[in-house]
């Protein structure tokens, strides 16, 4: 799999003609399957890893690698659950995730850049998107 998606991407970069049904094979099987469920825990725990690679002892470490890769399944099932739809599930879930591995730095970067400000804190955080959440209701349901 991993090869045709290079020879995929290849191809697509090249401008070849001869890889079409590859490529739309690989699309239908992005479209279809959440792989970054389970390539961004890896992203992450790779990254981890690289930068930490002699302070990590695994041991003591072990419960906190599988929620790395417990949380994106649950979140993937909570949002196929409430929207029913694969590709839409898709980009919520991975909004989500976003937010749940990368939120983290934000808040830090914010906190060294903007120091005693209002929107460093994870309560402003949390009411922006209670926000969004609702915003985003109001126009599904709403016949505007």
């Amino acid at each position: 799999m991993a090869g045709s998606f290079l020879i995929c991407t290849n191809r697509l970069l090249i401008g070849d003609a001869y890889g079409k049904n590859e490529c739309a094979y690989m699309i239908i099987l992005l479209k279809k399957y959440p792989v970054f469920a389970v390539l961004l825990p890896v992203f992450i725990l790779i990254h981890i890893e690289a930068e930490y690679h002699n302070l990590i002892t695994y041991r003591f470490v072990t419960k906190e690698i599988l929620i790395l890769f417990i949380v994106p399944v649950i979140v993937y099932a909570a949002c196929f659950i409430f929207l029913r739809s694969i590709p839409k599930a898709n980009i919520l879930s991975l909004a989500v995730l976003i937010i749940f591995f990368f939120g983290g730095e934000f808040i830090d970067w914010l906190r060294i850049s903007f120091p005693d400000y209002f929107f460093q804190r994870y309560t402003f955080d949390e009411e922006q998107l209670l926000y969004l959440q609702s915003a985003w209701r109001y126009n599904r349901f709403c016949d505007c």
